[in-house]
């Protein structure tokens, strides 16, 4: 099994960035991160949950601070419907014409 991925929130993380005075650059050179790891947090694509607490210890935050919020899907997207299927689950407009 891998490592829990998380989302950090780009502009929480600007934000605590900022206000420490640090560039992306040194937040990078503080927390070690490679190239590829600091533009997936701070594009808020997901990183390791170890990634975010290290980027939090160094920012003397909470990793919760820095996560961006999580977004539940519609009930109604969570099943894939075919195309061209009625909404009522009946046929499709297609499938009537054929009839």
């Amino acid at each position: 099994m891998g490592e829990e991925l998380v989302r950090m929130d780009p502009a929480a993380l600007a934000s605590a960035r900022v206000a420490r005075g640090w560039t992306e650059a040194e937040l990078a050179r503080q927390v070690s991160l490679s190239p590829p790891t600091r533009q997936k947090a701070v594009h808020g694509q997901p990183v390791s949950v170890r990634t975010a607490a290290r980027i939090a210890r160094a920012l003397r935050m909470r990793v919760a601070e820095l996560l961006a919020p999580r977004v539940e899907a519609p009930a109604d997207l969570e099943k894939p419907r075919l195309l061209g299927q009625a909404f009522d689950g009946g046929e499709s407009a297609h499938d009537s014409a054929r009839s």
